[in-house]
């Protein structure tokens, strides 16, 4: 549909776009509408909520093992609610799922998710090093509010880090993306670094 709009319009989808239109994360119907349910249930953000997104995210899983974005909504859910080692789990499989499919940035995105869990139990460097190489990854794309929070968030990180000047680059990288897109929340979580 994306394609055939984008043709009547005289449009190009750029590659990512057209990654996105061709892929089918699942053939289950069911799976698909539970993985919907949850990312509803998220977008609440209560505990209340939160409880009914993973219960919603383990039936997408339970009814097609492979769907990684399942998985990766089951780890922001358990990460939500402080269940950090399973949410750890839940991203390396989402990670190791889309490697198969070969979906490059689909990785990087989770294992930025994936830095951020592993710096909260106090692994600074894993999650730096996780969180830049997801970075490099990202930045060949059209920049977005993910890339502009993963960039803030290396700021962050690389402050507590004791690295103040390379904290300012990623910084400033972060608040030249987000001025861009008129991205105020980003815009002012970057600059209270």
């Amino acid at each position: 549909v994306a394609a055939a709009i984008a043709g009547a319009l005289k449009a190009e989808l750029t590659a990512g776009e057209k990654a996105r239109v061709d892929a089918v994360p699942t053939q289950s119907i069911e799976a698909w509408e539970s993985y919907q349910l949850g990312k509803q249930r998220m977008a609440r953000r209560s505990s209340e909520t939160l409880a009914e997104a993973e219960q919603f995210f383990r039936k997408a899983i339970e009814l097609e093992p492979k769907f990684a974005i399942a998985h990766n909504g089951l780890g922001v859910a358990l990460n939500d609610k402080g269940e950090l080692d399973e949410a750890i789990t839940c991203f390396r499989t989402a990670i190791e799922l889309f490697e198969a499919e070969g979906a490059t940035h689909p990785v990087a995105r989770v294992s930025a998710r994936l830095g951020e869990v592993v710096w909260s139990q106090g692994r600074g460097i894993d999650a730096l090093e996780s969180m830049a190489a997801s970075y490099r990854v990202l930045a060949d794309e059209e920049p977005d509010a993910d890339l502009a929070e993963l960039a803030a968030q290396l700021g962050r990180f690389t402050f507590f880090n004791g690295e103040t000047e390379r904290a300012m680059e990623w910084i400033e990288r972060s608040l030249e993306i987000a001025e861009a897109l008129d991205l105020h929340e980003i815009l002012s979580e970057a600059l209270n670094t």
